[in-house]
């Protein structure tokens, strides 16, 4: 990898990992495959690897500045550390299952440049087969999309609840977000002791929501940039414990409403998951057994979702788990 640091860097890319190294690895070679014609850094946070990880950065890629942590402290702290010791004017915190595309880092620090308005702004993520993958949100989580879910949905129900996610057709131009999804975003150095960083008591998801709720709370703008991009994995890092994602998933939405609604609102948020839980699970039931073998990978992960989801909630455990995250 061929970091180029002047004095001050252009940009500070930072990768919190976690027992991924081959994974990481690709990662890693498309950033140097993309040669940036900016001067960057890359800070790697190890949180606690067992796979070897700091060893075979000290090997192939030893530019890299390297952060090992002895556990797993979460996505949220991991980036914090990394952004603490980050030199660059601006920050690219950067999932360690994408691959970054020709052109696509010097395009996001020339957005940043031209528009001192953004605080923070993403590219447009695809996936591995080259689709499309919605990664912006027109709208924060609000309850009725805790039960409906945040995608559009069929007439009529679609007028009368305005979905969080950024419709496909409008992720060909350049514009204003609500919120954009952290596996790759970028964001002004500068503006950090104003907004604050990423809150630690989110041990993993929904922390990028968070966040920008509180770039536009400080008057600061959010951007989805349409001539970049970078072709993101989803659940690499996760496939192998989806329960666990869908229970962090749900405690992460909740302590978001109790922080910046109420606990009232926290409370109606978990019912309204554990209603609209309830009533897509024979859906997607149904969809699988219709579907047979053919049923593909999302519908069984929407069902998992559900299923592990509901679980948790009626077992009163998650509460518990919260109250856990916010101690640490």
């Amino acid at each position: 990898m061929h970091s180029r640091t002047p004095d001050r860097p252009d940009l500070s890319i930072v990768i919190p990992t976690w027992n991924n190294k081959s994974v990481l690895a690709e990662c890693l070679a498309s950033i140097d495959a993309a040669e940036p014609g900016i001067g960057f850094q890359v800070i790697v946070v190890d949180n606690g690897s067992e796979d070897g990880t700091e060893i075979f950065l000290g090997e192939k890629f030893p530019e890299a500045l390297i952060i090992r942590n002895e556990e797993n402290l979460g996505f949220a702290r991991a980036c914090n550390q990394g952004i603490r010791i980050a030199e660059g004017r601006y920050i690219l915190l950067l999932n360690n299952d994408t691959l970054m595309k020709q052109g696509t880092l010097e395009r996001l620090v020339a957005f940043m440049d031209a528009e001192p308005a953004a605080g923070l702004a993403a590219p447009r993520l695809m996936n591995p087969d080259g689709s499309l993958q919605q990664s912006a949100c027109m709208a924060f989580m609000n309850l009725r999309h805790a039960f409906f879910g945040g995608y559009a949905l069929p007439f009529p129900l679609g007028k009368l609840v305005r979905p969080m996610a950024m419709p496909e057709a409008d992720y060909d131009r350049t514009q204003e977000a609500a919120w954009v999804t952290g596996a790759c975003m970028i964001v002004r150095k500068a503006i950090l002791d104003d907004v604050g960083l990423l809150d630690e008591n989110i041990f993993m998801y929904i922390e990028d929501m968070e966040w920008c709720y509180r770039f536009h709370g400080r008057g600061w703008k959010i951007f989805l940039v349409a001539d970049a991009a970078v072709v993101h994995s989803k659940h690499v890092s996760s496939r192998d414990r989806l329960p666990e994602v869908f229970r962090r998933d749900y405690v992460s939405k909740k302590y978001f409403f109790r922080k910046h609604r109420s606990r009232r609102d926290a409370a109606l948020f978990s019912l309204c998951t554990l209603a609209g839980s309830l009533l897509k699970l024979p859906i997607h039931l149904a969809d699988l057994l219709l579907q047979g073998r053919s049923a593909g990978e999302e519908s069984r992960a929407k069902l998992g979702s559900h299923w592990h989801v509901v679980k948790f909630i009626l077992s009163a455990s998650g509460d518990r788990v919260e109250e856990r995250g916010r101690a640490r």
